[in-house]
């Protein structure tokens, strides 16, 4: 009985785990074009460090917290996937109406200086915070693997960074960026609704309500607030014509 109740378990691990990345590499594509387009190009370089160092630091919040170690997997993704919905959700919100100019922090010693310096560091770390629950769900599910099982959740977790690596530039053409960062969160809310046991409860109606918004935010039927560009920059609101491509955002703006 027991061997029968592991399967459906290692299953929903590995739709988990495959969702997981799906949704990570998602998010991590967005946001090189958000940051490439908002700040220069050269911060897209910057977005890959924050990932990285988002989903490592989950896995060390797995390692050093004794609590964490103690819950079940279950319960353990389904928070981590509906509160780090929300996180993508707050930190796009922060990343895309805070305004900055990079440029003065090269002024060193200046009070521009250290203020934009500063809104940099936010916007760091509301991209950072984002990746924390991928860590934590990842770290989790490879680590409590069954002897002889780890190969498997490891292929579900590579096939899912494939697959989030192949569908970017798709999303982003079809949708754009704003758009694609909401589908990672909205795939997140969903394995958290999936791994919770008891679907009527707190959590469960606050994954519901996520997922709903999130569904209404993919779909266009709630508007995503533009991004707000350096203010040394010509905003979209100046541009006679502005999209998203699959590399870049283009605004056309006549002088």
């Amino acid at each position: 009985m027991a061997e029968v109740n592991q399967v459906p378990s290692r299953a929903r691990q590995m739709v988990a785990i495959f969702l997981v990345s799906l949704a990570g590499l998602l998010l991590e594509v967005g946001y090189t074009r958000i940051v490439g387009y908002k700040l220069w190009y050269y911060y897209t370089y910057l977005v890959i460090g924050l990932a990285l160092l988002g989903i490592g630091s989950g896995g060390v919040i797995v390692v050093l917290w004794k609590r964490l170690r103690e819950t079940s997997t279950e319960r353990i993704v389904a928070i981590c996937s509906i509160f780090g919905a929300i996180s993508i959700v707050i930190g796009y919100l922060v990343v895309s109406n805070i305004s900055i100019n990079t440029l003065s922090i090269w002024d060193y010693g200046t009070k521009a200086s250290f203020k934009n310096f500063g809104i940099l560091i936010v916007i760091c770390f509301a991209i950072f915070a984002s990746f924390i629950a991928l860590g934590i769900i990842v770290a989790t599910i490879l680590g409590r693997a069954p002897e002889g099982g780890i190969g498997r959740l490891y292929f579900a977790d590579l096939i899912g960074a494939g697959f989030g690596c192949l569908a970017a530039i798709p999303l982003i053409t079809r949708l754009g960026p704003p758009e694609t960062i909401m589908l990672s969160a909205l795939l997140l809310a969903v394995v958290g609704l999936l791994a919770l046991p008891q679907r009527v409860s707190i959590l469960g109606r606050i994954g519901a309500v996520a997922a709903v918004v999130l569904v209404l935010l993919v779909s266009g039927v709630i508007a995503l607030p533009d991004v707000t560009t350096e203010t040394a920059k010509e905003g979209p609101e100046a541009a006679s014509y502005s999209d998203w491509g699959p590399v870049f955002r283009v605004d056309v703006v006549f002088y």
